[in-house]
């Protein structure tokens, strides 16, 4: 030991060898006895690793883990919706399926065409959407009874059945069937895409409240943002039949954009959120995790059509609301309402709407 320097003996000790060569002895207390038991069998790499013994620590990674969860779920922002402003399919998946039922009422309505003015109640709202690929949404969509109370008059453009002159008038609802497809992008950042339907005359004129005419709607929607907060923005024209001049059609700018803010939810086990599979929230998809959670989903946005014509035709007249919805989901099942103010000659003075959807998926 006399050979040794002193610098080499503080060498040998940061070494854990004794002065002499020899391997300095570990200390064996219960915490190092028993991970060494337990490491037993483990890849080298993984047995070397000794256990965290800090509290501190642990609470920090915990904290860490919270707050990434709050600031970056995978919630169901991008699943088919009952009753969006804008629709977009950036989040759609192959196989999902949404089927809703919803009611509305919007007093205020004035209906040109048939001079009538009165509270339009909207019941039997159905919605059926379906994922046919991923990002291609097939989608029907109408009422099934509308029921408006007359409280006003003015001149009417085609003849009224006798049954409108009690003071109330009822009949269905035009139906629209659409499809939506995304062309770029996903459900995360930048995506776009297109919308095209087509209206069908499922009313009728003479009831006061339809234009029984068949239209057509395309146009093209950009969308950016997460699962947490994304925006989307769509401009279109409309084909619109002319309810008075038969074989003449009017051209119209359709334009919205709407803005959604969504809490995300809290995985759990079933078939919604993959448990027992051992499939993560990121193999499952950006809307899997929060679906047997319960989640918020807020929204804001306004819609409307533009007639740029200098002679409007009867019943092809501006409109347009801004609305506000509110939409909770808890597994499958979502339970939305909204409130919107209408503007121009055909926008309501007030809107409110209720309904519920139940998702399937694949």
């Amino acid at each position: 030991m006399g050979g040794v320097s002193a610098a080499g003996r503080a060498a040998l000790a940061a070494a854990g060898r004794a002065p002499g060569g020899r391997a300095r002895p570990l200390r064996r207390g219960r915490a190092a006895v028993r991970w060494r038991d337990r490491s037993r069998g483990l890849p080298s790499a993984l047995a070397a690793v000794r256990p965290v013994r800090r509290p501190a620590a642990i609470g920090a990674a915990v904290a860490a883990a919270l707050l990434a969860a709050l600031l970056f779920p995978r919630s169901a922002a991008a699943q088919l919706r009952r009753d969006p402003v804008v629709r977009e399919a950036a989040g759609a998946r192959a196989g999902e399926l949404l089927l809703g039922l919803g009611a509305g009422w919007e007093p205020g309505s004035r209906f040109p065409l048939s001079g009538l003015r009165g509270d339009l109640l909207r019941l039997g709202t159905l919605t059926a959407a379906y994922a046919v690929a991923d990002g291609v949404v097939l989608e029907v969509r109408g009422d099934a009874l509308r029921v408006l109370e007359i409280d006003g008059r003015g001149p009417s453009h085609v003849p009224l059945e006798p049954g409108v002159e009690d003071g109330r008038t009822a009949d269905a609802g035009d139906f629209r069937i659409a499809t939506v497809a995304r062309l770029l992008g996903g459900a995360r950042g930048p995506s776009a895409g297109v919308d095209v339907a087509v209206k069908l005359p499922n009313s009728r004129e003479s009831r006061g409240i339809g234009l029984n005419t068949t239209d057509f709607e395309g146009s093209v929607f950009g969308s950016w943002g997460s699962p947490r907060l994304r925006a989307t923005a769509e401009l279109g024209i409309g084909i619109l039949a002319a309810p008075l001049r038969t074989f003449v059609q009017d051209d119209v700018l359709l334009y919205g954009a709407e803005v959604v803010w969504s809490s995300g939810g809290v995985a759990g086990s079933g078939a919604w959120s993959g448990g027992g599979s051992g499939a993560s929230a990121r193999d499952r998809g950006p809307d899997r995790a929060g679906r047997s959670g319960g989640s918020l989903r807020v929204s804001l946005g306004a819609s409307g059509r533009l007639n740029t014509r200098s002679v409007v035709p009867v019943g092809l007249e501006d409109r347009g609301r801004v609305r506000a919805g509110l939409e909770w989901g808890r597994g499958s099942w979502a339970l939305d309402g909204s409130v919107a103010a209408g503007y121009g000659p055909l926008g309501p003075d007030l809107a409110l709407g209720l309904g519920l959807a139940r998702r399937f998926g694949p």
